[in-house]
């Protein structure tokens, strides 16, 4: 997964999985890297190397960070405790 400005490029397994006009949600996993697509409507799909998801530019540009969010992900992974 990576993106392109407002567009989101997905590995071709995920063909199927995502239609025009849904609201495209990112994984707790990828929250940190790929926030700027969280709740944004697709626009458009097209498969040039991979599954490419496209979103309203002003949309993406002025999609803000879930703070909480971040924050409740940082807490959930650093509170996992290492045993040797």
């Amino acid at each position: 997964m990576y993106s392109n400005w407002n567009v989101l490029v997905l590995p071709m397994s995920c063909d199927g999985k995502y239609q025009i006009g849904e609201i495209y949600r990112v994984s707790d996993e990828n929250y940190h890297r790929f926030w700027r697509f969280d709740g944004l409507q697709i626009k458009n799909i097209d498969y040039l190397w991979g599954i490419r998801l496209h979103f309203d530019y002003k949309e993406w540009f002025e999609n803000d960070i879930d703070e909480k969010r971040l924050q409740a992900i940082h807490d959930s992974f650093t509170s996992i405790k290492i045993e040797l």
